[in-house]
């Protein structure tokens, strides 16, 4: 009978009957008395932890509440993780929306209508319509026709006046922040920080890009023997170029759109589309240049923007395609036949040498006209020249 009234008094009588009974203790049990009301809420507890917490005594109490307050930190914890897991599920899913493959037909941009002015003047003749479909496609055209507006309105940092322009799905220029994180982009000035290495602008990159792959820049440039810790302005041009062209493509990027560096000589601009071609796997590319001998057998399909109007041909093959080269002897100038136009003419050593564009009837009838020695198809660069004369 003299356990029980113990038991309801809390635990603290029952830390008396374990221990050695001394007055210190006796004044220490018996103080508490007051706090018995806060402690019998907590025995039915203390009783459902068993004997552990009866061994351990008012310390075990002390700790059981930090116990139980921590628990609900791991459960806490728990919706975090599950929480983490729909964000790697997110990222994988923007992975994966960035991956370079593509359906053959899929179209990755498409401008319609488009027109854009230069001191309230139409840049171009007519309005533009194109799209971009997955592959490696060349804009060719001369200087100052508009190769470079037209990428800049594939990222949504070209406001057009009439028309749309859409990218991945995506219209601009209202949603032209998001397509750049899309959109690889080497642009023709080079225009990275002069005084940041490869190093400072890999860090500054992979804070614009969800997606940034610091080691696989470091893997390019390494490859490339470009330095990473030289200052861009100390950098060749050559190394400059492939700096820029290695930040463009380590954010897997779903397009890639280059703007051949002018500041590159023919042997540097060659080398450079060497590394793409290895470097791009399926990824679809713009391929912007005003020497189109650069781009011969380099695309699968090319776009001619000059005299203030786009071309669009479905291959390279398809720019030569209707035009012959003709070689005329002394000062023959023969009468064309139907159907067959001179689109330019230019002397030669034995006499000269008309490009002509015609049916295929029309140009065997030019082989059996007097004065002509030679009918040959052009070359790629002699069917850009012709063209432009169209």
């Amino acid at each position: 009978m003299a356990g029980e009234p113990r038991s309801e008094g809390g635990e603290g009588p029952r830390s008396e009957a374990e221990r050695p009974e001394t007055e210190s203790e006796t004044l220490v049990t018996e103080t508490p008395e007051t706090e018995t009301p806060e402690t019998e809420p907590e025995t039915p507890e203390t009783e459902s932890e068993g004997p552990t917490t009866e061994s351990g005594g008012p310390t075990t109490e002390s700790e059981s509440p930090t116990t139980e307050s921590e628990s609900p930190t791991t459960e806490s914890e728990g919706p975090t993780t599950e929480s983490e897991s729909p964000t790697t599920e997110s990222e994988s899913e923007t992975a994966g929306t960035l991956s370079p493959a593509h359906a053959p037909g899929e179209v990755l941009a498409r401008v319609s209508g488009v027109e854009v002015r230069r001191w309230w003047k139409p840049l171009w003749i007519e309005p533009l319509s194109w799209e971009v479909l997955p592959g490696v496609t060349g804009l060719i055209g001369p200087a100052g026709a508009g190769k470079t507006t037209l990428l800049r309105l594939l990222l949504g940092l070209e406001k057009a006046a009439a028309g749309s322009v859409e990218v991945l799905g995506l219209r601009l220029p209202g949603k032209g922040a998001v397509a750049r994180t899309r959109v690889g982009y080497v642009p023709q000035d080079l225009a990275l920080y002069p005084g940041m290495n490869a190093l400072q602008l890999s860090e500054l990159h992979g804070e614009l890009h969800a997606t940034w792959q610091a080691g696989e820049l470091y893997a390019k440039l390494a490859r490339w023997h470009v330095p990473t810790r030289e200052p861009v302005e100390r950098l060749a041009p050559l190394a400059r170029s492939l700096l820029a062209l290695g930040l463009a493509l380590s954010h897997a990027p779903a397009l890639l759109l280059l703007d051949l560096p002018t500041a590159l000589d023919a042997a540097g601009r060659t080398y450079l589309l060497d590394v793409l071609a290895a470097e791009r796997g399926e990824l679809p590319v713009v391929i912007a240049s005003a020497r189109p001998h650069e781009l011969e057998g380099r695309c699968e399909r090319l776009a001619l923007l000059a005299r203030g109007r786009l071309r669009r041909f479905a291959s390279a093959g398809d720019l030569a395609a209707g035009l012959v080269r003709c070689e005329l002897a002394g000062d023959a100038r023969p009468e064309l036949p139907a159907g067959v136009t001179c689109l330019r003419a230019a002397p030669a050593p034995t006499g000269a040498r008309w490009w002509l564009s015609g049916s295929a009837a029309g140009i065997a009838g030019v082989r059996e006209l007097e004065g002509v020695t030679e009918v040959a198809s052009p070359s790629f660069e002699e069917a850009y020249l012709a063209r432009l004369a169209e």
